[in-house]
């Protein structure tokens, strides 16, 4: 069978073939970093792929039955000025090492471009190998998303502050008021935030609201991870829209880290929060001294929107 690239969608897609492809394609590259591709299996391209927004969009490139590359997508209800629009997030981009220099990577990520409906974008966070191809086939860069460090004072005894089961529907009217300054940025609803942390089959999460009297004032998002065998709380999202749920997420932060027995946090944001505490001393970190530049990326069919972003860690699918 001659080649054929077609997008097909997450209930349509051989998700067996599909792991095996991602295993194949991306098995140097984590060797080298010491990952283990056994993640990538059908439990969690089952959940990403179908996040509340609806199913994901994947253009695969297939040659007498066999698999050779893909790009996917998923899509994710954007809020700006109060209104929801929808959006798309570029991820898993999977070639095959026999299959490279055939330009099957751009040839994939064109023909999801062109499903766009005319108010609808696409973002994404690309690596260093596809930054060149991603600029030229008409994604504009918007910024470099720094990455903040810093020191977390634990608080061991005082406190008890229990993580947060399941983000419920009074989180829908908080993810309204995150973003005050009218950023683009994702709808944190009670569906997102619990299909992209409390569902994930693999990854776990501190997860924690702080709420006074029904109404949720803030929320905090932490993973601890191990990178190159450094221990760190990465924080997945902190936000708050008052100086009292400031204070709560953070004395949650202080709890987890005397928890984990872990001081060093980090995360990725464009916008930290402004209510002080431990998320509100975070340093810039150079990134010439960062594994990867995060850079943002956009793509739009028609219409052009120069809204500033407001993006935090989770917003990429990595973590």
């Amino acid at each position: 069978m001659a080649l054929q690239i077609y997008i097909t969608d997450s209930k349509q897609l051989d998700i067996e073939k599909y792991c095996q492809l991602q295993r194949a394609a991306f098995a140097d590259v984590f060797a080298k970093s010491g990952i283990d591709t056994s993640y990538l299996d059908t439990a969690f391209f089952t959940w990403k792929y179908n996040p509340p927004a609806g199913p994901a969009r994947i253009a695969v490139a297939e040659e007498n039955g066999k698999l050779l590359a893909s790009v996917a997508m998923y899509p994710v209800e954007l809020l700006h000025n109060k209104k929801i629009k929808q959006g798309w997030h570029f991820v898993e981009a999977a070639v095959l090492p026999e299959a490279r220099g055939r330009r099957l990577f751009p040839a994939c990520m064109s023909i999801l471009m062109e499903s766009l409906m005319n108010d609808e974008l696409i973002y994404v966070f690309p690596n260093r190998n596809s930054f060149a191809a991603t600029e030229k086939i008409g994604f504009r860069q918007l910024e470099e998303v720094p990455f903040r460090t810093g020191i977390c004072r634990r608080k061991e005894k005082g406190l008890n502050f229990e993580a947060s089961a399941l983000f419920l529907g009074e989180q829908d009217e908080y993810a309204q008021k995150i973003n005050a300054e009218k950023r683009l940025s994702i709808y944190r609803s009670a569906d997102y935030m619990n299909w992209r942390y409390i569902q994930h089959p693999h990854a776990e999460y501190y997860c924690y609201s702080a709420v006074d009297a029904g109404i949720v004032g803030g929320n905090i998002v932490i993973r601890p991870i191990c990178v190159k065998g450094i221990r760190m709380l990465l924080l997945m999202e902190a936000h708050a829209v008052d100086n009292g749920s400031a204070k709560k997420i953070n004395l949650f932060l202080r709890q987890v880290a005397a928890t984990e027995r872990c001081s060093l946090i980090g995360m990725f944001s464009n916008n930290p929060m402004k209510f002080g505490g431990a998320t509100g001393n975070l340093i810039r970190v150079p990134s010439f001294l960062l594994p990867k530049k995060q850079v943002l990326m956009q793509y739009e069919k028609q219409s052009v929107s120069n809204a500033e972003w407001l993006i935090q860690t989770g917003d990429w699918d990595a973590f």
